[in-house]
């Protein structure tokens, strides 16, 4: 089987650890011969960081999808078009708030309008950028902060139709290209392993990883997750900062799913 996991508020806890119960869990099911593939929202640049030494030979599906790596290759690379990126950044800067934080990732860089302070527990490297200035490079990724923002559907009303937005942590706005999904990511994986969704237990928490829990064979959600998410997983792992992830993985095993 393929293990399809998520990292914020699934593998790490919320101070950004992996346990010791976590990590012999994830040995223990490689060791039976099954396989990882990583799938976050986070760009590689702390992505890697997070996951460590662990899971060395898992593929990564990053930007919630936008980008894929399998071993030192990267298989995928789905950016917003310049124009249709630089449309967006300057409807976003005429109409939200002036306090709000507006950033975009390109090359596995942030770009913000603003001094920008930690997220998820790491501190957030970037530059300092006019959202007016023309782009020369196609981002991956447009983030708003909604923190401040009272009601956020005026505002995200005017994207165009060629670009999805996933809310994460409730306050966190991804604007991505409307052809980019965990699901897609971890797909471009299994056609290169030549196999399919019905070999998959995905394992996640936020809006972001509700396509692969739908797709999955074996969809599970965090108790910590969000709601809808919960209601269409197959099981409900117990929270992040419970070991959920070696909880549910020692159960499968225990049930022969993963021996």
């Amino acid at each position: 089987m393929i293990i399809a996991l998520d990292l914020d508020g699934t593998l790490l806890r919320s101070d950004k650890t992996v346990s010791t119960r976590t990590d012999l869990a994830l040995e223990k099911v490689q060791k039976h011969g099954h396989r990882f593939i990583v799938a976050t929202a986070r760009p590689p640049r702390t992505a890697d960081q997070l996951v460590g030494s662990r899971l060395p030979d898992a593929p990564r599906v990053y930007y919630s999808g936008a980008m894929v790596r399998i071993g030192s290759e990267q298989v995928y690379n789905q950016t917003i078009p310049i124009a249709a990126a630089q449309s967006i950044l300057r409807t976003l800067a005429s109409i939200a708030p002036t306090d709000t934080p507006i950033s975009y990732e390109i090359d596995d860089h942030l770009y913000a309008n603003q001094p920008l302070t930690a997220y998820h527990g790491m501190p957030q490297v970037h530059s300092l950028v006019d959202l007016l200035a023309p782009l020369e490079r196609p981002p991956v990724k447009i983030i708003i902060d909604l923190t401040h923002i009272d009601d956020p559907e005026p505002l995200l009303a005017e994207l165009p139709n060629d670009v999805k937005c996933v809310v994460a942590d409730g306050v966190i706005a991804m604007i991505m290209s409307h052809k980019v999904s965990k699901a897609a990511g971890i797909g471009i994986v299994l056609d290169r392993w030549s196999t399919a969704f019905d070999q998959v237990a995905a394992i996640g928490d936020d809006l972001s990883d509700q396509d692969m829990i739908e797709q999955a064979a074996i969809g599970i959600a965090m108790e910590n997750g969000h709601e809808k998410v919960k209601a269409i997983a197959d099981r409900i792992a117990p929270g992040n900062d419970e070991d959920g992830v070696a909880i549910i993985l020692e159960q499968m095993i225990e049930e022969g799913l993963l021996a």
